[in-house]
């Protein structure tokens, strides 16, 4: 059984309860502790929830943990129903029909069907529906992607190759702000869920997981997550504005979410380039012999198995300095003997002119010898 949130414990007659201790005369502290006691309380039915469903609780952070939610859940929603309206009904019957059988209260339903656990386990489904993709790459093409500007004209055309998948943060590239722990922690991975409602509008739903468990996530029109987010005053309230150093984490998380779309987006655009792109590992040509037997997915394995892209090529020059300074907000410039850095980006006009993608990457764009001041990177509006 997992281990319940530290402060939620069963009382004599087997019921959660949280222990909250506030100063009751500090209006501000006691209703932020109330905050923290609803979600422990959140956590541990959602741990019970799952238990009572599928006899165990994933630790989504954990990517084995995540496949093995997935392959349960896909045989039970989009196995039934390939679209994603029917397989998120079936979810719902499914969670609801145990609270009923259960007694558990309407808590218990609600921590399992509220951001961002829902998209977890839709997400989760959808990639085992695609035999767990999973995409990963270097630190400096990482660094050199997650800036590349999206041509506006491709937004529209845009399309993801498969409806779900993972893409595996390289260690230490990016990070969050865990205002549970007090610390930024970093971003292991991103589950990307693509969902086509058939009239060629896409529709996108990303989490990003960290070593902590603490998650951030999004949803949007391609438009929309290309684009920058402002965390408003409800985030300021939720987070308590006595938190160290709160403007600084976020500004970086704001700026952590428009880098996150656009790796997104960006990946979709080179995986379209198959000189980009090598399988690794074994689990590929597994997976291409049980669809020749009319297998579905993991169904029957002893354990799913991830299929690795591996994304790139060599990058000469190493922009993670300049992505570091852009996320954490710095403005210090220093001595170097170019005039700027000009980030990677797409040739869409070119690249139908030669039937393949053409992506230029990061390069110093020299006016002289002389040591001048680097410029600061622009993600947006590049001229």
């Amino acid at each position: 059984m997992p281990r319940l949130p530290s402060r939620v414990r069963r009382d004599e007659k087997g019921r959660l309860v949280v222990e909250v201790s506030v100063n009751k005369d500090d209006p501000d502290v006691k209703a932020r502790a109330m905050r923290e006691a609803d979600l422990a309380m959140s956590k541990a039915k959602y741990i019970e929830a799952m238990v009572a469903v599928m006899g165990f609780a994933p630790q989504t952070n954990d990517k084995r943990d995540l496949m093995r939610l997935g392959e349960w859940l896909r045989q039970r929603t989009f196995q039934l129903d390939d679209t994603d309206s029917g397989a998120e009904d079936r979810f719902k019957d499914l969670i609801l029909a145990n609270n009923n059988e259960t007694g558990h209260d309407v808590g218990y339903s609600r921590a399992v069907l509220s951001e961002p656990e829902f998209w977890i386990h839709m997400a989760a489904a959808r990639w085992a529906d695609q035999t767990f993709p999973v995409v990963t790459m270097g630190e400096r093409y990482f660094a050199a992607l997650i800036t590349a500007r999206t041509p506006p004209e491709r937004l529209p055309v845009l399309r993801s190759p498969w409806k779900a998948f993972v893409i595996d943060i390289p260690p230490n590239s990016l990070s969050v702000f865990d205002y549970d722990d007090g610390k930024r922690v970093p971003i292991t991975r991103v589950l990307v869920h693509c969902i086509d409602d058939g009239d060629g509008d896409l529709w996108w739903r990303w989490v990003a997981f960290t070593t902590t468990g603490h998650k951030q996530w999004r949803e949007g029109t391609t438009e929309a997550i290309a684009t920058a987010v402002k965390i408003t005053e409800p985030e300021h309230e939720r987070y308590g504005l006595d938190v160290p150093a709160f403007e600084d984490n976020v500004g970086q998380d704001e700026r952590m979410f428009l880098l996150i779309g656009n790796l997104i987006l960006n990946v979709c655009e080179a995986l379209t380039n198959p000189d980009y792109i090598r399988e690794h590992g074994g689990s590929h040509e597994k997976y291409r012999a049980r669809e020749r037997q009319g297998k579905k997915g993991a169904s029957g394995m002893a354990e799913p198995e991830a299929r690795t892209y591996v994304l790139g090529k060599p990058i000469k020059i190493d922009c993670r300095e300049h992505l570091r300074s852009y996320v954490e907000g710095t403005r210090e410039n220093r001595e170097v003997t170019v005039s700027f850095l000009v980030r990677g980006h797409f040739k869409p006009k070119l690249s139908e002119r030669v039937k393949r993608l053409v992506f230029i990457e990061p390069y110093l764009k020299r006016k002289d010898q002389a040591p001048i001041l680097i410029r600061e990177h622009q993600l947006e509006g590049d001229e």
